[in-house]
This record gives C-alpha cells, sequence and structure tokens, in this order.
C-alpha cells in the first residue's frame, strides 16, 4: 500500500527471517535501505547475511554502516560472531575491547564472551562471565537482559551436564 515507506519492507523482512528465509529477508532488507538508510535496517541485512554464511557480504555491509556514522553495538556484535566462526581471538578481543569501553553494552560483551567459554568447554569461566554480565545489566537497570543471560547460564551448565552423562 505505501511502497515509498521503508517500515512495511522491515516488516516483511522480519517475517522472512523468522521463517529462516534469509535470502528474501536480505532482497526486502536491501529494498527497504535504498528507500531509508537506517542502523536496523543494516544491522538486519548484516545478520542475514551471517545466517547465509556469507561471512566477506557480512563484512562489507558491516564497513558501509559506519560509514554513514551508524557504529552500534549490533554491528560489534556481528563482527565478534564473525571473529568467533574464523577462531580469530585476535579480533574477538578487539570487540570486546569496544564492548568494554561503553558501560550500556558491556553486558553484551561479557554474555559473548561467556557464551564462546562455554562453548569451548571452559564453564567455570563461562559462569563466572555469565555472572559478570547480569550484574553489569543489573546495574545499568536492564533486569530483562540480566535474566536473559542468567537463563542462558543455566542452560550451558544443564547442557553440560547431560553431556557428561551420556559419557
Amino acid at each position: 500500500s505505501y511502497p515509498r515507506q521503508s517500515g512495511g519492507y522491515s516488516g516483511l523482512a522480519t517475517e522472512y527471517a523468522y521463517q529462516e528465509k534469509y535470502e528474501n529477508a536480505a532482497e526486502i532488507t536491501r529494498q527497504g535501505l535504498r528507500l531509508a538508510p537506517d542502523i536496523f535496517g543494516y544491522a538486519n541485512l548484516a545478520n542475514f547475511a551471517l545466517a547465509l554464511q556469507r561471512f566477506d557480504e557480512t563484512r562489507q555491509i558491516i564497513h558501509e554502516a559506519p560509514a554513514r556514522k551508524m557504529d552500534d553495538f549490533i554491528f560489534h556484535n556481528v563482527l565478534y560472531e564473525l571473529a568467533f566462526l574464523g577462531a580469530d581471538s585476535a579480533a574477538m578481543a578487539e570487540q570486546q575491547q569496544w564492548f568494554a569501553s561503553k558501560p550500556e553494552f558491556e553486558k553484551d560483551g561479557l554474555a559473548l564472551a561467556s557464551e564462546t567459554e562455554a562453548y569451548v568447554g571452559h564453564l567455570g569461566k563461562a559462569r563466572e562471565l555469565a555472572k559478570r554480565a547480569v550484574d553489569s545489566a543489573v546495574r545499568a537497570d536492564n533486569r530483562e537482559a540480566g535474566a536473559i543471560f542468567q537463563a542462558i547460564a543455566a542452560q550451558q551448565q544443564i547442557g553440560r551436564a547431560s553431556c557428561r552423562e551420556r559419557v
């Protein structure tokens, strides 16, 4: 009904993403970005490219966005994920430094680090980082994020315990 407004494109792209139709989601997002470039569109496009395992394209999208003055934690989150997938600990550390330098996003960096430690089997370190993420979220008056981090930490512990039981 309103082809010149980007909101409809964003909504449709989100629906495609829920259905794991990332190719369609990316194309619709590109159409919306042509009408109104914004941080959420670029963030969504980067996440869709990541889901499609188009890592070079993901990097290109992220690097285009800051050129438009759209630097945000969402992009640093994706950069951390790319570094993790590429086993690039230096790039992961660089993103952790960015998160640590932004008090409002410290919790997100700690949560990413916790998930990374859990993935490699360092559950004690993962638990410690998750607790720090929860504490940071509470200090930032974001109890919902703290609860989410706590739930993820519990899943990490349960998952690891069930793996030990199977052995």
